[in-house]
């Protein structure tokens, strides 16, 4: 019996291994390429939320700043303690700013975007010499609905067995 003794190289194995690396490589790739553009997506809309908060909080603080100056001006013109209906009913006041007669706040909203709104509730302080002080009772975001979905209700087990 002749033996051969020549040296054969495997290259098989090997082959199969390099391309198992390189199929899985590809997979994280990908995989890495999406998460990057699912983080890219949430980074805009938060920006946008950002955004739309400042600029509606720029307006409460205009519509702050208008009262505060009709205050201002009402005392310039003799009124030492103006009322807050006299207040909100001056033509330099947002139409969005509503006097409530019971709690003897000045109320108003600014719209953040369709489920949202800012809002915004002051009072007058007058302890500092006849001087006004514009109390912030309130300045919160309030949401416009309350994310009712479908009614259609499941009826799920009680965990009582009926016979």
């Amino acid at each position: 019996m002749k033996k051969n003794k020549e040296y054969h190289m495997n290259i098989g194995g090997a082959s199969i291994i390099l391309l198992l690396v390189v199929f899985s490589l590809s997979i994280f790739a990908v995989l890495s390429i999406r998460s990057s553009y699912h983080e890219l997506k949430l980074a805009q809309k938060t920006q946008e939320a950002v955004e739309a908060y400042y600029n509606a909080d720029t307006r409460a603080e205009v519509i702050y700043n208008n009262i505060q100056n009709v205050i201002s001006d009402l005392q310039a013109q003799g009124v030492q303690k103006p009322a807050m209906d006299v207040i909100a009913s001056q033509p330099e006041i947002s139409d969005d700013v509503y006097y409530d007669v019971f709690s003897d706040y000045l109320t108003y909203s600014v719209s953040l975007d369709y489920n949202k709104d800012i809002n915004v509730c002051l009072s007058v302080d007058y302890s500092q010499n006849d001087v006004s002080n514009l109390k912030i009772i309130s300045w919160r975001v309030i949401n416009l609905s309350d994310d009712v979905f479908d009614s259609n209700e499941v009826d799920l087990w009680d965990g009582i067995v009926t016979e």
